[in-house]
């Protein structure tokens, strides 16, 4: 067998190749086989899988970065000792029992051959995790790039800067067919690659086709922001410090290295203790000998409820946290108050940037964020089809403002490695230029609503920071709500109308609760109208203001009245028709009887004013509850003639 094994072995420094059993792989050939085992047959095969592997691994090479290589040269070297092992074992267990053709059927153990076929297929299930080695190899280098990566940050940059040059050649080779009409002699550009666009945008269905179609300038563009959004993150943690501690039967580390909070136990954790481990997000790590998860913000957090390994100072793990990150500890004094309470802010209270917030807040916060910074895309995406229909279209400077807007409220320009708002005012324009310059965009479903649900979540925070100072601007966003989502035709079409109506609610619920009896908010209150159940409705009237009139409705007390559920009117027809028609459907709805008589004026509108024409609803439900004419019997129509009949 050594002679054989001599002839096998490879030039060194090839392949590392390791034993296989000759001994074991022909009492397995005996026991299942007529035929005589040829020796050296199960290395040669073995060693004839490694080559393939080997193979591939070259060719995975030559598609990535030699970055790459050392952790390629490792799965291969795992796959040719886990595959050794595994035919090894699979010898071994093939030469426990033998086959019946071979012992016959008398007296065969039937049991010992049941253990035996439990045995090879859990070695089968082995060898087909093996096997994954060989995908995990073709994947290396081709996806993304994890936060566990000693080299994530330069990884991202070279992606970065390709992508940048990419985006600069595409829209160097647009601007050159746009000038020249033509791509003939475009620099830049070979004699085949030429032909091969050519050829492209003639099968394009569009009437106006060009070599790089705007969804790819735009999509490009969309992953450069990703990056560098990313490598923002990366820098960030990288300079955060984090800290360990010791407890009861332990000691926590935190591995900056590895990118894990380990948990060491001096023994065995009880049962409970492991169930509770793995769910708060910890896994046994054997390399290690530790309890570990990835090292951040969450990981203190989970750690915070494991009772079991609390520091032994009586501290949780988050404030010890607290003490190296001086702005972490004092958000999280007052972080869960202030989410539970949002009015409840002392002018005594520290402020900082969103940055540093969302450094050192709960998960919530740095969602919070992601979800505004999509929302900056979606309204791009929704002023570049503004555009589209008119390149002077007021609503690009709106979106255009209403980002800058975001970018300064939620302080994403401020910190380290923040962007600066020239960063998403640029970015804004070269997007509408794209679309000037022929383009079309037409966005998904998730962009659609990255931008809706990002203006929502602004709305409520005005309601909690700015109060009923900022009532104007929350219905604003309430409406562009509304616009956006009958413009891209979301569906369904409830979730929108939800938020709409849950920014009109906090935005009126922020008015003061208690106003004097003769006027609200500077409105003079011209008539109001109050049922037996202590709730009425009013209608008051400046004229100073735009809106002019304000219908509301209030809940009488003890001679206070608590105003809410505000509608503007322009007109005062309008309003008097409003306020007379929820006077009276509130009546029919409740049974409620009138404590206060309505002004002569209210009373016309509700009996039904000559001079005012119903809505096109109540036409319709009048018509709907109008008796039927008898069967057979036409209806009479318009206006009956007089005088003799012809």
């Amino acid at each position: 067998m050594d002679k054989i094994a001599d002839q096998l072995t490879p030039e060194p420094g090839s392949i590392k190749y390791y034993d296989i059993n000759e001994t074991a792989a022909r009492r397995a050939k005996e026991a299942n086989s007529f035929y005589s085992y040829k020796p050296g047959s199960a290395t040669a095969e073995y060693r004839r899988c490694v080559d393939e592997a080997a193979q591939i691994v070259q060719r995975q090479k030559k598609h990535v970065d030699p970055m790459y290589y050392e952790q390629i040269d490792r799965l291969l070297d795992a796959y040719s000792r886990k595959l050794a092992d595994n035919i090894n074992r699979g010898n071994e267990i093939d030469a426990r029992v033998p086959s019946v053709m071979i012992a016959g059927p008398s007296k065969f153990p039937v049991r010992r051959k049941e253990k035996q076929n439990a045995a090879r297929d859990k070695n089968m299930g082995e060898w087909r995790h093996i096997q994954g080695l060989l995908d995990k190899i073709r994947n290396t280098g081709t996806g993304g790039v994890s936060a566990d990566d000693p080299n994530a940050t330069d990884k991202l940059e070279q992606k970065l800067a390709e992508r940048e040059q990419s985006q600069e050649f595409m829209k160097g080779i647009n601007a050159y067919y746009r000038k020249n009409k033509t791509l003939d002699g475009c620099p830049g550009l070979t004699s085949d690659q030429i032909e091969s666009m050519k050829a492209g945008m003639a099968r394009d269905w569009r009437k106006d086709p060009v070599p790089f179609e705007p969804y790819q300038l735009s999509n490009n563009n969309a992953e450069i922001r990703r990056l560098k959004t990313r490598i923002g993150e990366l820098k960030q943690h990288q300079e955060k410090d984090y800290s360990g501690w010791s407890f009861d039967g332990g000691i926590v580390e935190a591995n900056k290295a590895q990118n894990r909070l380990q948990i060491f136990f001096d023994g065995k954790p009880g049962a409970e203790q492991r169930a509770a481990l793995k769910s708060n997000g910890f896994r046994w790590a054997p390399s290690v000998g530790a309890w570990q998860r990835q090292l951040n913000s969450n990981a203190y957090c989970a750690a915070d409820r494991l009772p079991f390994i609390h520091p032994a100072t009586g501290e949780k793990p988050t404030e010890l946290q607290c003490n190296v990150n001086e702005y972490e500890r004092q958000f999280m004094c007052s972080s869960t108050r202030l989410r539970s309470n949002p009015t409840e802010r002392g002018a005594d209270m520290p402020t900082y940037t969103l940055n540093e917030l969302i450094d050192m807040m709960e998960p919530q916060a740095r969602q919070d964020k992601e979800i505004i910074t999509n929302c900056i895309h979606g309204l791009e995406l929704y002023a570049a089809q503004q555009a589209e229909k008119d390149t002077a279209s007021p609503k690009i400077a709106e979106m255009r403002g209403l980002i800058e807007r975001l970018v300064l409220y939620w302080g994403i320009d401020d910190g380290e490695n923040a962007k600066p708002v020239s960063y998403f005012m640029q970015s804004f324009d070269a997007c509408i230029e794209d679309v000037n310059a022929g383009g079309q965009l037409i966005g998904s479903y998730h962009q659609h609503m990255n931008a809706i649900n990002g203006l929502h979540l602004f709305g409520m925070e005005m309601v909690a920071a700015q109060g009923d100072m900022a009532i104007g601007d929350i219905l604003a966003t309430r409406d562009l709500i509304k616009e956006m989502a009958a413009h891209w035709d979301i569906e369904p079409r409830s979730i929108v109308d939800d938020m709409a109506d849950q920014l009109t609610s906090e935005a009126w619920g922020l008015l003061p609760s208690r106003r004097e009896r003769g006027f609200v908010d500077g409105y003079e209150i011209k008539q109001t109208v109050l049922f037996d159940n202590n709730q009425g409705f009013a209608l008051a009237e400046n004229a100073g203001e735009s809106p002019s009139f304000m219908v509301w409705r209030f809940f009488e007390q003890d001679e206070d009245r608590d105003y809410h559920l505000a509608h503007c009117f322009e007109t005062e027809a309008k309003a008097l028709q409003f306020f007379a028609s929820r006077v009276k459907d509130y009546a029919a709805e409740h049974g409620a009887k009138e404590a206060e008589l309505p002004a002569p004026r209210v009373r016309e509108t509700l009996n039904g004013s000559q001079d005012e024409k119903p809505s096109v609803l109540r036409q319709i439900r009048k018509a709907r509850n109008a008796p039927k004419s008898p069967r057979g019997q036409e209806p009479e129509r318009g206006r009956k003639k007089t005088g003799p009949e012809l």
